[in-house]
């Protein structure tokens, strides 16, 4: 990989006062970082704290929400638009998850002012609230969920059953249905192209992901990725309005000249009908012999490998994200319309190696456990790599019970990279854990793999 995606003279490290979570934050590979997706990224981020990752995945999962379903790659009987969920999680106070946000919102509201106003939903209530936005009855099918507090969305999930299998179909690009109450009539939703960005702390979603959100496949929906504050930037900054406005009418011709050639593609009579309702041909993306060949590599080889555990389970999905991300690339690409090309691949890859390797993180890179994980980077970062019981409970916000505190332990002992010592104080003895000499390089090299 390369350099890490950080142009900042005082970068986060410097200063030395941010949270263990963001100690191992993967590195971006700088293909992630090409044509208007890069673009955008390259000339947003001087001019805020928000990650970089977090402006490119807030710009792609936007992007591709705002063109819709129509074109997509076809790979035997599947159909790949440019629908993603993404999940940004970061540190409260470092993360900047909503910077990020704000930033890219900005963008688009003046790029696709009705996308913008009519067809993004902030935070969901429920399955029915959200198929009546894209009802067959409604006026466009697309819909970006933007859940800022998705802790929240865990937590309604856990108490209406139907939210997450309704979030599950949609991803998939399958019928939603549902009975509205109070109306006594039936919700049916048969092209809904439904995005959802989602932002949360890495305790809370520890916390409220449920096994069985896990298990049952509504986790492996989402991409993950690791966020930490790229810089300080305490008198405030922003990129200038010319600068913005050249950006956002970029990225409108490139909408607006999708739907065009689309609508090309297609017989005249059903172009009429897709022009006057609004709606988006589909049509199929032409694929190159490169991409082709790149895809029997990246198929056959690393996107049939899978981790163990928690963190193997919610990256299993790996070729859908990985077609749908290089979808979006070729749909921003100017150069190639209506074709996805190598580098729209490889770059698609890029970003998902960096979701893996945040997944890893997440859910138990090293140990198999994120909350032992959590410790573990924490002992790499203190002074004398040795904490107290009390110190691990700190971590935790001094929340966390003891018999949560001692599994974590007992995991951390299990790995062989820690140790268990008696030390004298003034009063009684107390147990500490110290990080064994070499392990803090072996956690270094299992983070930069």
């Amino acid at each position: 990989m390369s350099a890490p995606v950080r142009k900042s003279e005082q970068s986060e490290n410097d200063l030395g006062s941010f949270a263990s979570f963001a100690v191992s934050r993967p590195v971006l590979d700088e293909g992630a970082l090409i044509g208007l997706p890069g673009e955008v990224v390259r000339a947003i981020e001087p001019h805020t704290e928000a990650d970089p990752v977090a402006l490119l995945l807030h710009f792609l999962v936007m992007f591709g929400s705002a063109i819709g379903d129509g074109p997509h790659l076809r790979i035997g009987y599947t159909w790949h638009p440019a629908r993603l969920f993404a999940l940004i999680v970061g540190d409260a106070a470092i993360g900047r998850k909503g910077t990020a946000g704000d930033a890219i919102e900005r963008l688009m509201e003046l790029a696709v002012p009705d996308w913008y106003e009519h067809l993004l939903m902030r935070g969901a209530q429920s399955a029915e609230a959200i198929i009546a936005h894209v009802d067959d009855n409604a006026d466009d099918s697309r819909l970006l969920i933007l859940e800022t507090e998705f802790g929240r969305l865990l937590s309604t999930m856990a108490r209406r059953g139907n939210l997450s299998s309704t979030l599950k179909s949609a991803f998939d690009g399958k019928p939603l249905a549902a009975e509205t109450k109070r109306a006594q009539t039936s919700l049916r939703a048969t092209r809904a192209h439904i995005a959802v960005i989602g932002h949360i702390t890495p305790a809370e979603l520890a916390e409220r992901l449920s096994d069985t959100d896990v298990s049952s496949g509504f986790a492996s929906r989402f991409l993950y990725a690791v966020v930490v504050r790229s810089k300080r930037l305490p008198g405030g900054d922003g990129l200038d309005d010319d600068a913005v406005d050249k950006l956002a009418t970029k990225i409108r011709d490139i909408v607006e000249r999708t739907r065009e050639i689309a609508l090309g593609m297609t017989d005249p009579i059903s172009a009429a009908l897709h022009d006057h309702f609004g709606t988006m041909p589909r049509v199929e993306l032409a694929m190159t012999s490169a991409f082709r060949w790149r895809w029997e590599q990246l198929y056959a080889g690393p996107l049939d490998e899978h981790l163990p555990g928690a963190a193997g389970i919610v990256t299993d999905r790996a070729a859908a994200h990985v077609l749908r991300l290089a979808v979006t690339y070729a749909l921003a690409d100017e150069t190639t319309p209506m074709r996805v090309d190598v580098e729209h691949l490889d770059a698609a890859y890029a970003v998902w190696r960096y979701c893996v390797e945040s997944a890893q993180q997440i859910f138990g890179g090293v140990t198999g456990s994120s909350d032992a994980d959590r410790v573990l980077r924490e002992l790499q970062r203190v002074s004398g790599h040795k904490l107290s019981r009390s110190d691990v409970w700190s971590i935790f916000g001094r929340h966390a019970s003891k018999a949560k505190i001692s599994l974590v332990v007992e995991q951390l002992l299990d790995t062989g990279l820690v140790e268990r010592r008696v030390e004298r104080t003034d009063g009684r003895s107390r147990e500490v854990y110290v990080l064994r000499e070499g392990a803090n390089k072996a956690n270094e090299m299992e983070h930069t793999k």
